[in-house]
Formats: C-alpha cells, sequence, structure tokens
C-alpha cells in the first residue's frame, strides 16, 4: 500500500512540473504520410504557395502534424491532429506588429515577473472554426468564432537563472500561461 501512495503522489507531482513545461520535437515527413483532410485545408489556403514543408511534432499532449511555408508577411504554420483535424494557424511576426495595447501588456507582464527578459519570437496565434480561419488568413476576413492568440517564445532571468519559456497571450496581451522550454536533450557529440 505505501508503494501504491508513493507511485499516485509522484504521479501527480510529475503531471504539475510536466503541465508548465513545454517539449516538442519535430521530425520532417513526407507528404503521403500527411491526412488528406489537412492536405485539403493547406492547399486551399495557399494556392498559389509552391512549398510546403510536413513535419510530425511530439510534444507532451501528443502527435501532431505541422504544415509550413514561407509567404510575404512571415512564415506559416498549420498544426493539425494526427487525424487531420485543425488546431490552429500561426503566423511569425515581429513583436512591434503586434497591436500596441497588446505589446504593452506583455512587456507589462515580462517586467513585472523576470528581472531581464528578451523576445526571441513571436507568434500570432488563430484557432477556432476551420472554414472562418481559413477565411481570415486567406482573404484577411475577420471571424466570429476565431480566437486570437500571441506565442511569445523568450529568455527571462529570475533568480540568478536564465531559463527560456514559451508564454501565451490573448488577443488584448493579457498573459493565459507561461511554459518553461524543455532543451532537447542530444545524444551525440557536435563539433
Amino acid at each position: 500500500m505505501k508503494n501504491f501512495t508513493a507511485l499516485i503522489i509522484g504521479l501527480l507531482i510529475c503531471s504539475g512540473v510536466c503541465a508548465q513545461q513545454k517539449f516538442e520535437r519535430e521530425s520532417r515527413i513526407k507528404e503521403n504520410e500527411v491526412p488528406d483532410q489537412a492536405i485539403d485545408f493547406v492547399q486551399n489556403l495557399f494556392e498559389e504557395s509552391t512549398r510546403v514543408k510536413w513535419y510530425r511534432e511530439e510534444n507532451l499532449d501528443g502527435i501532431a502534424i505541422e504544415g509550413k511555408t514561407k509567404r510575404d508577411e512571415g512564415v506559416y504554420s498549420v498544426k493539425f491532429s494526427a487525424d487531420g483535424d485543425l488546431y490552429d494557424v500561426e503566423l511569425t511576426q515581429d513583436f512591434q506588429d503586434l497591436p500596441e495595447d497588446a505589446q504593452e501588456e506583455i512587456e507589462e507582464y515580462l517586467s513585472e515577473n523576470y528581472h531581464r527578459y528578451r523576445i526571441k519570437k513571436v507568434q500570432v496565434q488563430w484557432s477556432g472554426d476551420a472554414d472562418q480561419v481559413g477565411a481570415l488568413v486567406r482573404d484577411r476576413e475577420p471571424g466570429e468564432d476565431i480566437e486570437t492568440r500571441y506565442e511569445i517564445e523568450f529568455t527571462g532571468r529570475k533568480d540568478r537563472k536564465t531559463v527560456s519559456f514559451e508564454g501565451l497571450f490573448d488577443h488584448e496581451g493579457e498573459h493565459l500561461e507561461t511554459k518553461e522550454i524543455v532543451p532537447r536533450n542530444i545524444s551525440h557529440l557536435l563539433y
């Protein structure tokens, strides 16, 4: 009974830690390994785009399929479930391209919670009804059921330690969650 109790306590502690961490491992896949539904969505989204790279992403939540393509406005990442259901569309942007109110809220959160910080990557994230998300990206038509968020990857210094994080903020810049990025474990030497 003691071992069972220790196991339960260990699992609860681990699930709390895992919930605050982000780990992703991407590996290239061929288009024939991608669900047809995902291919069709991306082809309709970027009709004139000539090249989409496909990836299989393993993360703490499971497995996802992601199509990436570069356009004039930035790099798009379109994420799907393993069955081809749309999770979200992300567009890499400069921090200065976000609405000023959102920038101020995000900077306020970062300066209040970290001694120093440096923003490394910003993505605008749209999720919701697939048809409406497609219309927003393709035709710039905003939909009622689309959720806009900002995914900010940054390094932050706290307690004399600098760590990489990913913060998620709503369309107004209000903080939703922050996860520590777990570095990839490399099993060979790099020269």
